[in-house]
């Protein structure tokens, strides 16, 4: 039987890869101490997807015994695909539990504790992409009745919130709980996130806005209904991503719900997947239409944000 099928799609065989890692890392590691998996690494072990589609293997010693050394794995050619090195290394700041689960024949570390060490350790992005991805997975999160469960998401967040303030003053605390706050369970895709991420960066100085975004928001046109990326309803703005698949083949469908849109009196922001490539240009860009729109949009700054590196962006190492 084949280890991995190599008909599938490059992104798909790297994710496959790196679970086949995080399995390789364990065994070896047996020998001399029990590991449990974290961050984003155990997130994919649930089959939750974040931002890293090729994602370091970061774990705990369960016995809390000294520390191992990073170390890289070496990159990786599967059929058609590239699988690029990644690191792997032991967190030794503090775990908000010792409780150890299991997903796909591995230890790892609840759910949640995995997405607030994503918050705790990795990019703001990263951390935002992880916890609402987690928040979306776990709430059952469906567009067309979201209410019960943004009910169970504030829950889930507060609880979280909760516990993290036994980790008051500790490095990364801080910053977890904006990223906490700020994530959302209606985020779908890695490219959600990072556009609600970067609304947020932009809307520093304006506290009234950010109260006011909110994900997968509802229009309805002459008894059509649409859902919103995100959007500024007190402003009548509605950003969308435009990833991979969502205009190619429906041409049609979404020149009409631009149009809808548009007539009913929305402002319509859209962020391709390509300018991600070029965050300065993104950022000028939204930062003069906000503007334009009667938003106070300042240089992105606050706790949530860091400038997106070429390790984040990497397309080989990212969905």
């Amino acid at each position: 039987m084949r280890m991995f099928d190599l008909h599938r799609k490059e992104w798909t065989i790297r994710s496959q890869a790196t679970l086949v890692r995080a399995a390789a890392v364990a065994a070896a590691r047996a020998v001399d101490a029990q590991i449990v998996f974290t961050s984003e690494i155990a997130l994919k072990l649930y089959g939750i997807d974040t931002w890293t589609n090729t994602a370091d293997i970061v774990y705990r010693r369960i016995d809390g015994s000294s520390y191992t050394s990073t170390y890289d794995l070496p990159p990786l050619r599967i059929g058609t695909a590239d699988v690029p090195s990644v690191k792997v290394f032991q967190l030794r700041s503090r775990s908000l539990t010792d409780e150890v689960m299991e997903a796909a024949t591995l230890n790892v570390v609840p759910a949640w504790v995995a997405a607030v060490d994503c918050s705790r350790h990795s990019h703001p992005l990263i951390g935002i992409a992880a916890v609402s991805s987690y928040l979306n997975a776990a709430t059952g999160f469906i567009r067309g009745n979201p209410d019960p469960a943004r009910t169970k998401a504030d829950d889930l967040k507060n609880r979280m919130l909760k516990r993290l303030e036994s980790l008051a003053g500790c490095p990364g605390t801080r910053r977890a709980h904006a990223v906490i706050t700020a994530s959302d369970p209606g985020i779908e895709t890695p490219g959600e996130a990072c556009l609600l991420w970067l609304i947020h960066c932009l809307l520093t100085h304006s506290p009234r806005d950010r109260d006011d975004l909110v994900t997968q928001y509802a229009v309805e046109i002459e008894g059509r209904h649409y859902y919103a990326d995100s959007a500024l309803p007190g402003r009548r703005i509605l950003f969308e991503f435009d990833g991979t698949g969502k205009i190619s083949g429906n041409e049609n469908a979404f020149l009409d719900r631009q149009t809808d849109l548009l007539t009913d009196g929305w402002n319509v922001v859209r962020v391709s997947i390509k300018e991600l490539m070029n965050p300065q240009a993104l950022i000028e860009r939204l930062t003069r239409l906000l503007r334009q729109l009667g938003v106070p949009a300042s240089v992105p700054s606050g706790v949530l944000w860091s400038p997106l590196t070429p390790e984040v962006l990497d397309v080989k190492r990212r969905h």
